[in-house]
């Protein structure tokens, strides 16, 4: 069944494009037929929070980001996703629960201001689901612990870019396979500014059903409603040495969140070509069901080569009780 769709919506795509030609078919550049980056990762910590055993590990973590160009406009995208970890002392080792497909779908650019994507897509609310900038090891909590994380679904969305704006509008479809298990989830628009270079201010709406998806299975806190709304005020600035992002997210769900982090790169300041050294702050805020939480991270990127990170960080949790955790990484990209 999904092949078939894929297959529907391609010659349906196919027949437009060769019905009208384009900037993008008629000034587009020589692209690699196939492209990506494989992500590595191992990390270790102490979070002091844990009942039993503090120590965390983090092995392996791979990420893997394809992109294949398939011409005039055509692209299919994948990001595939394995993350294993050892905490409360015992691993988790089903790998259906430590392996998800986070992308996979059919893009077809028209032109810089129409395109379309069909299949497996993210829901682009709040920093982290729309793949903006990240200091921290682990996601914000400000985001995962009101939403989903890489939260993603099958679905259609039109997108395209008005002179300094960016726009989206998707729908969202959760299936089986089947006509008759076939659900309407929800839908999404987004937009974007970017006034100058570096610079981006977004917001997003996310309005659709509690009872299927992603939003059904991951999210962390009670949807009490039968529609459940998410919606984003965001952005984030990246200069040669600046790194600045923060998010307020909003929940019908009686939840909402504010989430702040900036890093400076001081070797880059000083007139390094290859090393980074980043220090950074980073402080969350989030309110589930009357009840306020706070994260207060410090920490420090360092990119001796090119594609190789460590990354330490410091934190103190105020929930029911201050606890603190403290966070090691090594993160090496393999890019093709």
């Amino acid at each position: 069944m999904l092949r078939i769709y894929f297959v529907a919506v391609a010659l349906m795509a196919a027949a437009l494009s060769s019905a009208q030609e384009t900037a993008v078919d008629s000034s587009r550049t020589v692209e690699p037929p196939v492209s990506g980056s494989i992500n590595y990762q191992t990390n270790y910590g102490r979070h002091y929070d844990a009942e039993n055993d503090p120590t965390l590990w983090d092995f392996p973590h791979v990420v893997i980001d394809v992109a294949a160009s398939l011409g005039r406009g055509w692209h299919a995208v994948g990001e595939f996703e394995y993350e294993r970890f050892r905490q409360e002392g015992a691993w988790q080792n089903y790998f259906r629960d430590n392996y998800t497909t986070n992308l996979l779908y059919l893009d077809k650019q028209w032109s810089q201001a129409a395109g379309m994507k069909v299949g497996i897509l993210n829901i682009p609310v709040g920093i982290l689901n729309n793949y903006g900038p990240a200091l921290t090891i682990y996601d914000p909590n400000s985001e995962v612990e009101v939403m989903p994380a890489t939260w993603h679904d099958f679905g259609v969305s039109f997108y395209g870019t008005s002179g300094k704006i960016d726009y989206q509008a998707s729908t969202y479809f959760y299936s089986e396979f089947t006509a008759h298990s076939t659900r309407f989830l929800g839908g999404l628009l987004r937009a974007d500014y970017r006034p100058v270079e570096g610079l981006r201010i977004g917001t997003s709406g996310y309005y659709g059903t509690s009872d299927w998806g992603m939003v059904q299975k991951t999210t962390p806190i009670e949807l009490p409603h039968k529609k459940s709304f998410f919606g984003s005020v965001d952005g984030d600035y990246q200069s040669d040495v600046w790194t600045v992002s923060g998010s307020f997210i909003y929940s019908n769900a009686d939840a909402r969140s504010v989430g702040l982090e900036a890093g400076y790169d001081v070797a880059a300041a000083l007139g390094a070509k290859s090393l980074r050294v980043v220090p950074f702050a980073r402080y969350d805020n989030w309110r589930v069901a009357g009840t306020t939480t706070q994260d207060y991270i410090l920490g420090i990127h360092i990119v001796p080569l090119k594609n190789l990170e460590l990354i330490g960080q410091f934190g103190r949790n105020f929930a029911a009780r201050a606890t603190n955790f403290f966070d090691l990484s090594f993160n090496y990209t393999w890019e093709f």
